[in-house]
């Protein structure tokens, strides 16, 4: 069972269908997102910032203290609001 998981999603990897988006890191249709944008975050690009994975950050990203998914622009401005770290540049 892992193994067939594991089997469909490096097919998803290969596909030309699918895509990750840039944005949000979900994987969705490519024509679609090309076409109307990504149906999850709204990202709008052309096919070569696809490929060069997009100019912004993504919506989510992991804390690199306690590794929970949080809201980027929120963990760069103001910390991780699950255990308290900030970044001291």
């Amino acid at each position: 069972m892992v193994d067939e998981a594991r089997d469909e999603a490096k097919k998803k990897e290969r596909s030309l269908y699918w895509v990750v988006c840039p944005d949000c890191g979900r994987q969705v249709v490519k024509k679609e997102l090309l076409i109307k944008g990504c149906y999850i975050c709204g990202w709008h690009g052309t096919e070569d910032e696809l490929e060069r994975g997009g100019d912004r950050n993504p919506y989510r990203t992991n804390c690199p203290e306690c590794g929970a998914k949080v809201i980027t622009e929120i963990l760069l401005e103001k910390g991780c609001y699950i255990c308290g770290w900030k970044d001291r540049q």
